[in-house]
């Protein structure tokens, strides 16, 4: 039981940062989104 448990814990914690990341990298694309427009014009 103690297996499962911990094998849940780090599936929980695997998810947890990975949501994290992905909410940085949304923040990181919204900030570089002007200078990457600006790059694709071109």
């Amino acid at each position: 039981m103690s297996t499962f448990i911990r094998a849940r814990l780090v599936q929980f914690r695997s998810y947890v940062t990975r949501y994290r990341r992905q909410q940085r990298d949304e923040l990181q694309f919204c900030m570089d989104r002007p200078i990457y427009g600006s790059l694709v014009a071109r």
